[in-house]
């Protein structure tokens, strides 16, 4: 309340994007996926009303027609007056990449308002992603728990954690995952209280683990057999540059670019480059590499094996990983100073593949 206070009674929620997808040129026939899309749409609306906001869908004018035949708009769901055609060309040059659609809530209120409506609007969205999917991922789980509230116009650092009902939220997560047959997965990275996980756990909700962040209390690799067995586990995550391109340090090098780094770029590269080297020589020792100084195809596929190893239910390859791209598709922290989302799947060499070179199984040196 406090913190409102502050803010003058305001304070501001993101704009989120509930549908990136398309090209520039999309029509109806290549639209079939949008026949579910209205009540994603209508969920996200109806939501955003309880806790206060007012909604805002944003179509791109280049794909309005395509929409429009493809009944996107359903004027029972989204009244007229809060339709905004925009101007511009959306897709950005040089990508096939356009947001078809987007719901603003300009004004954000307590969770009260959605406790006060019985977190039906929580549980209309939650129960029209799951039904027509197996599983669902809730990247940063621990959002149903606490979120960092900053007031408006002030620095992070004037923020407070506000806690939420996660007993509610979870338990409907749960509860409709559970009437649709699907798989949850929370994405558990970070900064998230032990707690939690074994919160999560309890209910079902299966964890995320990446192996770059698996360590043991003796500051080696975690052993794979350690590995928790309810749990998506991956050598590395959309955060991370692929495999090949983190053996290579990319991270680093991109935070250098973009003055991301926290610390000297010496510090920072000595201590990946022991990272590295640590889960190289454990690779080594498990005799899944024959030489501790391989190649990054080799590092890659023992990696997978090491994945192998482990009593995790869930393993994930990134596609990336397969074609040895060395490119970060995201990086955290950044907006329009990296092209996040933007860039095409590519070979060790940075350039473009196609749909039938990745599926021949281009060579690789």
């Amino acid at each position: 309340r406090e913190m409102i206070q502050k803010a003058n009674g305001r304070a501001t929620f993101p704009q989120i994007f509930v549908a990136v997808l398309g090209a520039s040129s999309l029509t109806y026939a290549e639209a079939t996926w949008t026949q579910t899309l209205p009540d994603w749409i209508g969920a996200h609306v109806r939501l955003f009303r309880f806790l206060g906001g007012v909604p805002r869908l944003v179509v791109p004018d280049n794909l309005k027609s395509a929409v429009h035949k493809a009944s996107f708009y359903d004027p029972e769901i989204i009244p007229q007056a809060l339709i905004d055609v925009v101007e511009e060309q959306v897709s950005r040059p040089g990508t096939k990449a356009a947001a078809l659609a987007a719901v603003r809530a300009p004004e954000l209120a307590t969770a009260t308002r959605l406790a006060e409506a019985g977190y039906g609007p929580y549980r209309d969205m939650v129960r029209a992603i799951l039904a027509h999917a197996g599983g669902i991922r809730v990247d940063h789980v621990i959002g149903l728990f606490r979120l960092w509230w900053i007031p408006e116009d002030q620095e992070p650092s004037a923020g407070t954690y506000v806690r939420y009902d996660h007993e509610a939220l979870v338990g409907i997560l749960a509860l409709e995952a559970h009437r649709a047959g699907a798989v949850v997965i929370g994405e558990d990275l970070g900064v998230v209280e032990p707690w939690v996980r074994e919160h999560l756990l309890e209910r079902g909700v299966l964890g995320t683990s990446v192996a770059w962040f698996e360590w043991g209390d003796d500051g080696r690799p975690l052993p794979p057999e350690a590995y928790r067995e309810l749990c998506l586990a991956t050598v590395t995550t959309h955060d991370l540059p692929p495999t090949a391109g983190y053996l290579a340090l990319e991270h680093v090098a991109i935070r250098e670019r973009l003055g991301l780094l926290t610390r000297p770029v010496d510090e920072e590269r000595a201590a990946e480059e022991t990272s590295v080297r640590a889960v190289r020589e454990a690779l080594l020792e498990r005799r899944l590499l024959a030489d501790v100084d391989a190649g990054p195809d080799e590092v890659v596929a023992a990696l997978h094996h090491w994945l192998g190893l482990t009593p995790s239910r869930l393993r994930g390859i990134a596609l990336t990983d397969l074609v040895g791209d060395v490119r970060a598709i995201n990086q955290p922290g950044t907006d329009e100073e990296y092209p996040n989302w933007r860039l095409p799947l590519a070979g060790p060499d940075r350039r473009p593949l196609s749909l039938e070179d990745v599926v021949a199984g281009p060579a690789r040196g």
